[in-house]
């Protein structure tokens, strides 16, 4: 519950048996919701554990990797200020900035200079060493300070969305590029030399099929979550401002 929604709350102190039976009732609450919370963390370790599978085995068939310098090409479309302006973000991916419920810095100046993505691209962040690259399905405008790539072959996206994602990548990255300074973009030129699967398109989309029903399945349970949290916070105002009341079943 936030801070401004139990402030507006009116006081009020019940009887020390009904602030029992109160903790009980919201106890039940939070252990439906923990017990949601640790199947999240499962099926979160189920997909990075078949991302792992998946792409270590790419790895290990080595005529079935390729340069990224040839899978990818580096694209510096500009002068295009009629598109939205996107934000780069590692835990949600690329969305438009005026979609966003946090707040994003605005650039100062016109946007002349910005570089156009549109869906299919991919955008190699400041942090990529953290969290991947970050995948497009949407057009509009990103920071010059952005690389973006577009592919130069027949390609599914989101099997790459998965790889790029995978601790297979981001391992191999963090050699590459070990010693980087924090916050420093990944050049080009290194990421091009580093070798990533290629496999066949069909096997492409078969495997991007797979983890996706498992991301559906995820996303599914934190929904759950979100319902029951919701759930719980409307039921504590209730109880808490005495709206609804509870028999203690104590006293007479």
């Amino acid at each position: 519950m936030s801070q401004d929604v139990f402030l507006s709350m009116p006081a009020r102190i019940p009887p020390l048996p009904e602030q029992r039976k109160i903790a009980e009732i919201l106890r039940t609450w939070d252990e439906a919701i923990e017990k949601l919370e640790a199947l999240r963390a499962a099926k979160e370790r189920r997909i990075t554990s078949v991302r792992q599978r998946l792409f270590e085995a790419a790895y290990a068939s080595h005529n079935r990797l390729q340069r990224a310098r040839d899978i990818f090409e580096t694209v510096s479309e500009r002068a295009r200020p009629d598109l939205p302006l996107l934000a780069v973000m590692q835990d949600i991916g690329i969305v438009r900035r005026d979609e966003l419920d946090r707040r994003v810095a605005m650039p100062d100046g016109d946007t002349l200079s910005y570089k156009v993505i549109r869906p299919g691209d991919f955008v190699i962040s400041l942090r990529s060493f953290e969290g991947g690259l970050e995948y497009s399905t949407i057009t509009g405008l990103v920071s010059p300070a952005y690389t973006v790539l577009r592919p130069n072959t027949q390609l599914v996206g989101e099997y790459y969305r998965h790889f790029f994602k995978s601790r297979s990548f981001i391992g191999r990255l963090d050699k590459l590029i070990f010693g980087i300074r924090d916050g420093k973009q990944i050049a080009f030129r290194d990421f091009g030399d580093m070798h990533i699967p290629a496999p066949p398109v069909s096997e492409q989309k078969t495997q991007s099929r797979a983890l996706h029903a498992l991301e559906v399945d995820l996303a599914l349970e934190e929904k759950r979550i979100e319902t029951l949290a919701r759930q719980k916070r409307g039921l504590m105002q209730k109880l808490l401002t005495g709206e609804w009341r509870v028999k203690s079943g104590e006293g007479p």
